[in-house]
């Protein structure tokens, strides 16, 4: 009895295994690289043969740092006609106020086509209710001063933490997503998926890859 059980069991998740298969496979097919984020770490070798559906670049990190290739990247992707955002990476150690002023000295209103996106990575050392506080008041110096609520970026294992950020469910999210164990949740939720690393046309190296769900209108500027 013990043997039919455990072999009724085994059945079972094979076929849950074998179903898992097919829907990643299934998901990765439907997948287009639709948009390219970018820091100094990257290098463009030829603009002209980039071809994306946007394009997003770090401008800015904590008080006071303004990323060395932002204002080049933003000029030749509008040269181009390429939607381009701009998006600030998060530090836990420094104001919401002083972060978003780095933040709109760099990047003006007007100047990009997309809205802002908050990056939000790392360990986060800090309780949830500064973290809250923190990216809620970002987020609101964002929709106070560009009238928009911004993109925010994270990874899937950080969902849980944000989720109590005031206005949280008024902004898209974008998941950094590389890991396909989160597949099919951030397939489905996710305005934005950064699904994997590869070469595109006209940048040196691999880079992180984006899929679009949905329309490009959805994330403009109004």
């Amino acid at each position: 009895m013990k043997k039919k059980k455990l072999l009724w069991i085994t059945s079972i998740l094979l076929v849950f295994l074998a179903i898992w298969g097919l829907l990643q496979l299934d998901l990765q097919q439907k997948r287009t690289v639709d948009g390219i984020d970018l820091s100094h770490h990257n290098t463009v070798t030829d603009w002209d043969k980039v071809n994306v559906k946007f394009i997003y670049a770090k401008a800015t990190e904590g008080k006071s740092h303004k990323d060395s290739k932002y204002n080049s990247y933003r000029k030749n992707a509008t040269k181009r006609g390429i939607p381009f955002g701009a998006y600030h990476f998060l530090s836990t150690n420094v104001s919401a106020k002083k972060q978003f002023q780095n933040f709109k000295n760099a990047v003006p209103k007007g100047s990009t086509t997309l809205i802002p996106m908050l990056d939000i990575e790392g360990k986060l050392s800090i309780s949830n209710d500064n973290l809250h506080a923190l990216v809620g008041g970002w987020i609101k110096e964002c929709h106070d001063y560009y009238g928009v609520y911004p993109l925010l970026y994270f990874s899937p294992s950080h969902y849980k933490r944000l989720m109590g950020t005031p206005n949280f469910w008024k902004c898209q999210i974008w998941f950094g997503a590389i890991d396909s164990r989160w597949d099919i949740i951030t397939f489905n939720t996710a305005k934005i998926v950064q699904f994997k690393m590869d070469k595109v046309d006209g940048i040196s190296g691999r880079i992180d890859c984006n899929h679009l769900n949905g329309s490009l209108d959805d994330i403009k500027m109004n």
